[in-house]
C-alpha cells in the first residue's frame, strides 16, 4: 500500500475588475479578457495550458459567485470534493486568491478474482478526508497575504502606485516560493494559528520596558521579542499588526539558525586543526597501521642514542647489535659472530683511540631497556634536576652569607612590588577590556516594511531598525505619521548600550522568575496536574496567552473555532475524544465581562487529559483558568 501525502495542486491571484491594455469599444475577445483578470498562478505541472488556466479561474469565479448568494460578507469559501479541497479568498476588494489542494491518497493494490482468472483489475485510490483541515488552510493562505502586505505592500496600493506590471512581477517573486514551500504535513500547535504568544512574565518586564521607552525618540515606539513570544500588556492596546510581529520573528528564528550553524562550522574547524593524537594513534593501531609516533615499531626517542645510523648499512652484520654480540641457536652462526669479532677487533686495533669511541661508544643496555618501554614520550622530573644542580652549586662563605639574605629579601620586596603593580595593571587592562566590549555592540539592522494608516489598502514604506543577541529581538518601530526619524551616531551609540542593557537586564530578570517557579512547582504534585491540562486564551487583538505547555493540534480545537464562527449563538462547545479520551473545551467570551479590567473579549480553548475528569471538574478548570487569567 503506497501512500502521498497532501499536496498543493495549483494557485492562483485574480481580480475580475482589471481590463486588457488594449481595450477597444470594438469587437472584444473573450478569452483577451479573462486573461487580464489573472495576475499570479502557479501549478504543480509546470507546462499549463491556457485553456485550462481560463478554465481553473472560471470555476474560481463561479464559487465566488455562488458564496455570494448566500452571505453578501464572505470572505472565505471552501468547497470538498472526493479527492481535492478547494478554498477560495478575498484579502482585499476585488482582489481573490484561489488555491486547490489534493488530499491524502492512500493506493491499495486491486485483487483477482479466486481462481486467478480476468484482467488485472486498476488500483483502489482512497482518500483521507482529515488530511487537510478548512480553517488551517485559510489561515495559512492569510498568513501569506500578510507577509507580501508587509514586505512589498497591498495589492491595491502596487496597482494605483506601480502599475498592473509590477504588482504581477512582486506576485511572482514572492508566492512562487512561498507556495512551494508551503508544508501541508506540518501539524503546529493551535496557538500558532490564533497568534503570537504573550510573554508569560511579561508584567515582570513591562517595567523595564516601559523605561526604556521613555528615553527612546518621540519618533519610535520599541517592540520586544523573545522567540517565539512577544512582550505586550494586557490592559493597554497594543500598537501594532499581527503581520509585523510575525515577519520579525521570522527574521529572529533565521538570524538564530544562521548563528547556530556558524557556532557548528567553527567548532567543526577547530576539532579538524587539532585533533585528539591519542585517538589517532588508537585508531591506526587498531587498523593495523604503525603510529605516527613509531618507526618500524620502535619509539621516536629510542632511535636517538648518539649514533650516526645510516641506513645503507643496516643488512650488515652486526650493525644494529648496540655493542652486543646476538647469540643464536646454531652453532655456526656463534662461530661466524665470533670470527666477526676478531676480524673487528683486528681492524679497531689499528684505527686510532677517538676514532673508535666514534664509532663503538659505551650503551648502558638497562637505559636502553627503559627508553625502549617510555614509547617515545619524554618522562622529566623537576625534582631530581633541582636536586642535581644544587647539588653542583658551591657552599656560600661565611662573609657572603648575610649578604645573599640581604640581597633576597630586597628581592622578595622588588617582586611583591612588582606583582602588586602587576595586580593593578590586569585589573585596568580588564575593566578597559569590559568597556571595549561594551562599545563594540552588535550594530543596527534596517528592513524596510509596509505599514498602513486609517485605510488598511493604503501602504506606506518605512524603515524599521532592529537588534539581536541570541533570541531577544528588539526593534524601533517608526510612528505613523512622523516626521524626521534620522538619528546621529551619537544617538545611536547611545541607543546601542541602552539596548544591550535592557536584553541583559531581560533575560537575568527571566532566570530568577524561572527558577523561583521550578523551586516552588518542583516538589510539588500540583505541577503534574497542570501539565495535563493546556490552555490557549486568543482575545480579538490576535495575541495568544496560553500555559507555557500547550502544544496541541487537536481538531476538536479547530472544529470548535469553526463552528463558533459559523453561528454567534453558540457559546461553548464540549467534546472528548476516545483514544485518548481528553476533554476539549471552545468556550466564547461574552462581552468583556470574564475579563474583568483587561477590556479583552476572545475565545477560550482548552485540553485536559485526565481521563478522570468529569464535565464538572471541566467547567471548573476553565473557570479557574479566566479567574486567574483576568487577576
Amino acid at each position: 500500500m503506497n501512500k502521498s501525502p497532501p499536496s498543493l495542486l495549483y494557485l492562483v491571484i485574480y481580480n475580475p475588475e482589471l481590463k486588457p491594455a488594449d481595450d477597444s469599444a470594438g469587437d472584444r475577445d473573450e478569452d483577451a479578457e479573462e486573461q487580464a483578470h489573472v495576475l499570479f498562478y502557479t501549478g504543480d505541472n509546470h507546462a499549463v495550458s491556457k485553456d485550462k488556466v481560463l478554465r481553473q479561474v472560471g470555476l474560481a469565479k463561479a464559487i465566488a459567485n455562488f458564496s455570494t448568494i448566500f452571505n453578501q460578507n464572505a470572505a472565505s469559501t471552501s468547497v470538498h470534493s472526493q479527492s481535492r479541497r478547494m478554498i477560495t479568498l478575498n484579502p482585499e476588494q476585488s482582489f481573490w486568491m484561489h488555491a486547490c489542494f489534493e488530499l491524502e491518497r492512500l493506493v491499495r493494490p486491486s485483487r483477482k478474482d479466486a481462481k486467478g482468472k480476468g484482467k488485472q483489475k486498476e488500483p483502489i485510490h482512497e482518500y483521507n478526508e482529515t488530511s487537510l483541515h478548512d480553517s488551517v488552510l485559510r489561515m495559512q493562505l492569510l498568513h501569506g497575504y500578510e507577509a507580501f502586505k508587509i514586505v512589498h505592500g497591498s495589492f491595491t496600493s502596487i496597482l494605483n502606485t506601480l502599475g498592473k506590471e509590477a504588482l504581477e512581477l512582486q506576485l511572482e517573486r514572492f508566492f512562487t516560493v512561498w507556495a512551494w514551500s508551503w508544508d501541508l504535513e506540518k501539524h503546529a500547535p493551535v496557538s500558532d494559528y490564533l497568534g503570537v504568544r504573550v510573554h508569560p512574565l511579561s508584567n515582570q518586564l513591562l517595567p523595564m520596558v516601559n523605561a526604556f521607552e521613555d528615553k527612546l525618540p518621540p519618533c519610535y515606539k520599541p517592540l520586544i521579542l523573545i522567540y517565539p513570544c512577544v512582550v505586550a500588556p494586557k490592559s493597554a492596546p497594543f500598537p501594532f499588526t499581527i503581520a509585523l510581529l510575525r515577519h520579525l520573528l521570522h527574521i529572529l528564528h533565521l538570524r538564530m539558525d544562521a548563528s547556530q550553524q556558524a557556532a557548528n562550522r567553527s567548532s567543526s574547524d577547530v576539532s579538524q586543526l587539532s585533533p585528539n593524537p591519542s585517538l589517532d594513534t588508537q585508531q591506526n593501531e587498531s587498523k593495523g597501521e604503525p603510529s605516527s609516533k613509531k618507526f618500524l615499531g620502535v619509539p621516536t626517542l629510542a632511535m636517538n642514542v648518539g649514533l650516526s645510523m645510516d641506513v645503507r648499512k643496516w643488512a650488515w652484520p652486526s650493525y644494529l647489535n648496540f655493542g652486543t654480540s646476538i647469540a643464536s641457536k646454531g652453532d655456526d652462526k656463534i662461530v661466524n659472530n665470533e670470527e666477526s669479532k676478531t676480524e673487528s677487533t683486528e681492524q679497531t686495533s689499528e684505527i686510532p683511540a677517538e676514532e673508535t669511541t666514534k664509532r663503538s661508544p659505551i650503551i648502558d643496555s638497562q637505559a636502553l631497556e627503559e627508553a625502549l618501554s617510555t614509547d617515545g614520550q619524554s618522562q622529566f622530573s623537576p625534582q631530581e634536576h633541582t636536586r642535581d644542580v644544587t647539588e653542583s652549586v658551591a657552599p656560600p662563605l661565611d662573609g657572603q652569607e648575610t649578604q645573599l639574605k640581604s640581597a633576597g629579601e630586597t628581592i622578595s620586596s622588588r617582586s611583591s612590588v612588582n606583582s602588586a603593580n602587576n595586580e593593578k595593571e590586569t585589573q585596568a587592562e580588564k575593566s578597559s577590556s569590559e568597556e571595549h566590549k561594551r562599545r563594540v555592540l552588535p550594530p543596527f539592522l534596517e528592513v524596510f516594511m509596509h505599514f498602513s494608516s486609517s485605510d488598511p489598502l493604503i501602504t506606506h514604506r518605512r524603515p524599521v531598525k532592529y537588534i539581536t543577541i541570541n533570541d531577544v529581538l528588539i526593534a524601533m518601530i517608526p510612528v505613523e505619521e512622523s516626521g524626521d526619524i534620522a538619528m546621529d551616531e551619537e544617538q545611536i551609540q547611545d541607543l546601542l548600550e541602552r539596548s544591550n542593557d535592557l536584553i541583559v537586564t531581560l533575560k537575568n530578570t527571566i532566570d530568577v522568575e524561572q527558577e523561583k517557579i521550578s523551586t516552588a512547582f518542583s516538589s510539588s504534585p500540583v505541577q503534574n496536574v497542570l501539565q495535563k491540562s493546556q490552555y490557549v486564551i486568543a482575545p480579538s487583538n490576535q495575541l495568544v496567552y496560553s500555559s507555557a505547555s500547550f502544544s496541541s493540534t487537536s481538531w476538536h480545537l479547530f472544529e470548535g473555532k469553526r463552528a463558533l464562527e459559523l453561528d454567534d449563538s453558540l457559546i461553548e462547545i464540549y467534546s472528548r475524544g476516545q483514544s485518548p479520551q481528553d476533554w476539549h473545551l471552545t468556550k466564547r467570551n461574552v462581552g468583556a465581562a470574564n475579563f474583568q479590567g483587561t477590556g479583552l473579549s476572545g475565545n477560550v480553548f482548552m485540553e485536559i487529559g485526565r481521563k478522570e475528569a468529569s464535565l464538572v471538574d471541566v467547567d471548573n478548570e476553565i473557570t479557574g483558568v479566566i479567574r486567574r487569567f483576568s487577576e
